[in-house]
């Protein structure tokens, strides 16, 4: 049997959303809460000292399925506790609900970017296959 590796996607978003670096870029991911936005911000900050706890990096914290479970009811609770819109509150669902295939999907991408970007600095395809016309 295949283990995957957990969907942690709920820790990145509590963390982004925790930041004040981050709030003006709530809308460029779909998240219009613009008088709830201090709720679920301080509520985002406590959810990552929960997470982190006494870790001095985060990855040295608990990655088990349960605690990214409850750091994942913690999330909804925190977004029905601070009344967002309908809109806003099914971005957060569609943010944290556990896609298993997402961490995959991720490096795949990255190895592709990686590869494309080598492969059109390479002399070897440079010579070859830029400004040329077939």
């Amino acid at each position: 049997m295949k283990k995957t590796p957990p969907d942690t996607m709920v820790d990145h978003a509590a963390m982004l959303l925790s930041t004040d670096w981050f709030a003006p870029y709530w809308t460029v991911i779909g998240l219009e809460a613009d008088k709830q936005k201090q709720c679920l911000q301080n509520g985002c900050r406590e959810i990552v000292r929960q997470v982190v706890g006494e870790a001095r990096d985060y990855y040295l914290i608990d990655f088990s399925h349960d605690r990214i479970e409850r750091t994942r009811n913690d999330l909804r609770l925190l977004v029905r506790n601070c009344k967002l819109g309908e809109a806003a509150a099914i971005r957060v669902e569609e943010l944290v609900a556990n896609k298993s295939g997402r961490e995959q999907l991720g490096k795949t991408a990255w190895m592709f970017c990686n590869l494309h970007d080598e492969l059109l600095n390479s002399p070897w395809c440079k010579s070859r296959f830029v400004n040329k016309n077939f």
